[in-house]
């Protein structure tokens, strides 16, 4: 899921989001005990081509797993939205694609077939950052979290 953040409380969301998730299946499917392997992890990633990149690589997670052969033939995706211009009702276009006609959701689609994306990602998985050296450096961490430096840029 990619989400942009309105708001500092990105974490008592995502748990919250998650033991909903969690109680609804061990409710549906009569089971109990630990349901997440992992907690949640969350990047910042920079506005443009990689917050671009890191979308199409969560739509191609349904074919990695698996569970489709094409991104766009998973009901939970929003690959449907940007392929074929299906409204979901969740799915906010992203405006760092700019507007889709018909030419523009073919490329969308060939970029989502080819998987570019995935190198470009996977590479990054051990990065604190998905984004350009310059955007890491206008980071800084406190608290445990990412944020954007105050006063002066940083030095690059």
């Amino acid at each position: 899921m990619v989400v942009e953040v309105a708001h500092a409380k990105l974490r008592d969301w995502a748990g919250g989001l998650q033991q909903k998730y969690a109680w609804y299946h061990h409710q549906r499917h009569g089971t109990s005990g630990a349901f997440w392997q992992d907690r949640f992890k969350s990047k910042p990633v920079e506005i443009g081509g990689y917050l671009v990149s890191v979308g199409r690589y969560v739509e191609r997670n349904p074919v990695r797993a698996g569970l489709v052969v094409e991104p766009w033939g998973y009901r939970w995706s929003s690959a449907p939205h940007y392929v074929a211009g299906v409204e979901d009702g969740l799915t906010d276009h992203n405006p760092y694609l700019g507007p889709l006609g018909e030419v523009e959701r073919a490329m969308y689609k060939q970029a989502l077939i080819s998987g570019a994306d995935d190198a470009l990602i996977k590479g990054k998985r051990k990065a604190r950052v998905l984004g350009s050296p310059e955007f890491s450096a206008r980071l800084t961490m406190d608290g445990g979290r990412h944020r954007f430096r105050a006063g002066r840029p940083a030095r690059v």
